[in-house]
């Protein structure tokens, strides 16, 4: 090999090395950066000659990558994504009707209610006892309508989310399409693009928390995105959309797209407000959330409310039976016609009538008959009393509750696992960096110590040529 060859080859190695190391101080400088993936130099040969033009120099730039973990990945937080909500909006549930481990309040009402009416029919006469289920009356008809106004505003929080959750996937597409642009010009310019392809990943993994998407990888280093069954969401621009409180719209194309976006968060948002009447509700815990409540809360309410035979008689018919004396209410202990208006009569209320004595006893024998059977858009007790009725109400939202948790939790726990496992695998390792350093600082030095014996070797040959 010639003088200048080995020259060429030691001041393009010298060259690389600067490079490299430049590029592992990057890495480990943004080491603790979260989505920043480990950068690396490509290297090429620059071909030896009869010019002595050898050595190697930079091809490219390119970042860590493992394509297998990373599909898997944003599998895991499309699915996370759904079974996050479930668990947030049963969460909430369970803490406005409460559970069987923590004393709910309906079932304790009804409890105080039936008890205010067996010590009435001890003590017909009593002041005392005929306040007592005017009170005990009135604070579980007031838990009925608590309980009413709480799923309304469980409905609003779904709305304002999905809203929320539409925009969100407008704003990373968007920025997505951006993105794409930047990392196309810049391969197309021969240019670093790993910065701006880590941060299009962040966006891409938002939008799988989002909804089920398909990513393809154009020649370009842009993406392209569409739902399972073809739907585009981005393909050189991006689709915007719109949430109206019921459906979601292609505000470019005016059509209805609801049904297209499937899995993540914006579905379980969906699917929690969802109402297939008048089909059967879901069995799914997760589905046709607020439908159910209403449903049950209504028949909570109509139980106390509706004039039935029987047998055994309704509480409204029972205190309908009887003759009244003066003073007394003749019908209608509470009025109302649902959940949201359950009410005591006002009359009691005001103290303008009194209970009627001649129903007392009907009315407490009702409350306590255990041959009912109450069914309800996701509740069905075939046979028991008013406490049955509200004790499965309580016991179906806490099973439904723990069930969505658990299934959260193990979602959750797999993209941990997976986020831990991809970052793992293209992050940056501080002791592999400083060791690869170490490395490179020796083959600095050792171009650097070619290149000055090349150069005491000119000096020499220059002396004695000059001599």
């Amino acid at each position: 090999m010639s003088i200048q060859a080995t020259l060429n080859n030691a001041m393009s190695g010298l060259r690389v090395a600067q490079s490299s190391l430049q590029i592992l101080s990057l890495n480990i400088s943004n080491a603790a950066v979260p989505d920043y993936t480990r950068k690396e130099l490509v290297q090429k040969s620059k071909g030896g000659n009869v010019d002595g033009l050898g050595g190697v120099t930079v091809a490219s730039y390119e970042r860590s990558t493992d394509r297998l973990t990373y599909k898997a990945l944003n599998q895991s937080l499309t699915e996370s994504g759904y079974s996050g909500v479930g668990d947030d909006y049963l969460s909430r549930v369970q803490g406005l009707i409460g559970s069987s481990s923590d004393s709910p309040k309906l079932p304790s009402l009804l409890d105080r209610f039936n008890s205010a009416w067996r010590s009435l029919e001890a003590a017909p006469e009593s002041v005392v006892q005929q306040r007592e289920v005017i009170s005990s009356g009135q604070s579980l008809a007031q838990e009925i309508q608590r309980l009413s106004a709480g799923v309304e505003e469980l409905d609003r929080s779904l709305r304002t989310d999905t809203g929320d959750a539409i925009e969100q996937l407008n704003l990373s597409l968007e920025t997505i399409t951006t993105l794409n642009n930047q990392v196309s010009n810049g391969k197309a310019n021969n240019l670093p693009t790993g910065d701006f392809e880590d941060r299009r990943d962040t966006e891409l993994r938002k939008v799988c928390g989002l909804l089920d998407i398909t990513i393809m990888e154009r020649k370009d280093g842009s993406v392209a995105l569409y739902t399972p069954d073809g739907y585009p969401l981005l393909d050189q621009l991006p689709k915007t959309f719109t949430y109206n409180g019921a459906t979601i719209t292609d505000t470019i194309n005016s059509i209805d797209v609801t049904s297209y976006l499937k899995g993540g968060k914006i579905e379980a948002l969906l699917d929690i407000r969802s109402d297939t009447s008048p089909a059967a509700p879901s069995s799914n815990a997760t589905e046709e959330v607020i439908r159910k409540l209403r449903s049950q809360l209504d028949l909570v309410a109509s139980s106390f409310l509706t004039v039935a035979a029987g047998p055994p008689q309704s509480f409204a018919s029972a205190y309908n039976s009887g003759a009244a004396q003066a003073g007394e209410l003749n019908q209608n202990f509470f009025t109302g016609t649902d959940r949201l208006d359950i009410a005591i009569n006002a009359n009691l209320m005001n103290g303008t009538s009194v209970i009627k004595k001649a129903s007392i006893a009907a009315t407490a024998a009702a409350l306590d008959a255990d041959t009912r059977s109450f069914t309800a858009d996701g509740l069905s007790v075939p046979t028991g009393g008013y406490t049955n009725m509200v004790s499965s109400l309580v016991a179906v939202w806490s099973q439904s509750a723990g069930h969505a948790k658990d299934i959260n939790d193990i979602n959750k726990g797999q993209s941990e696992s997976l986020e831990k496992r991809y970052k793992d695998s293209v992050g940056v390792n501080i002791d592999e960096e400083v060791l690869n350093m170490t490395t490179l600082q020796t083959a600095y030095t050792a171009s650097a110590r070619v290149i000055t014996a090349v150069k005491q070797m000119f000096d020499i040959l220059e002396s004695l040529m000059s001599g």
